[in-house]
């Protein structure tokens, strides 16, 4: 389940020069999706934007960790989550960064119980070096007694 929670949150939280666009010049001509497309071409892929599609990903504006569950991702689905690039020029800190942000999740879930204080449709994403809320996000952040 952490797995998913952390591919959900790949996809929505903006994070490097990959998030704002993927950059590849063609090499020979090709068509894609009718259009002609000569060598030497430049081609500019937003992820942003992919993984905001609702061909790709049904209700596209909602945090929902489940989309990523093994039965429910397709080979279209796969192929249009590209948070930190995909192929042969993803980002280097890829593994790293996913070990990173598994550990953090996991230590954070075990303890605490978090609630999104800010309304979701007031946040706006701020383009710079990473992809931001323009006004930051608000949590509410309790201690699970439970656990």
């Amino acid at each position: 389940m952490l797995g998913i929670l952390v591919r959900a949150s790949q996809r929505d939280v903006a994070d490097g020069r990959s998030q704002r666009d993927v950059d590849r010049q063609v090499r020979d001509e090709s068509t894609i999706g009718g259009y002609r497309v000569p060598q030497g071409s430049w081609l500019y892929v937003f992820p942003y934007v992919t993984h905001r599609d609702a061909r790709w990903f049904a209700a596209p504006a909602s945090f929902a960790p489940d989309r990523f569950a093994p039965e429910k991702l397709g080979p279209l689905q796969k192929s249009a989550y590209m948070p930190l690039g995909l192929g042969p020029h993803v980002c280097i800190g890829k593994a790293l960064s996913t070990i990173v942000l598994t550990s953090m999740l996991a230590r954070i879930v075990q303890d605490y119980r978090l609630e999104l204080a800010t309304n979701p449709t007031d946040m706006e994403p701020e383009v710079g070096i990473v992809i931001r809320p323009n006004k930051g996000v608000r949590l509410t952040v309790m201690r699970d007694t439970i656990g």
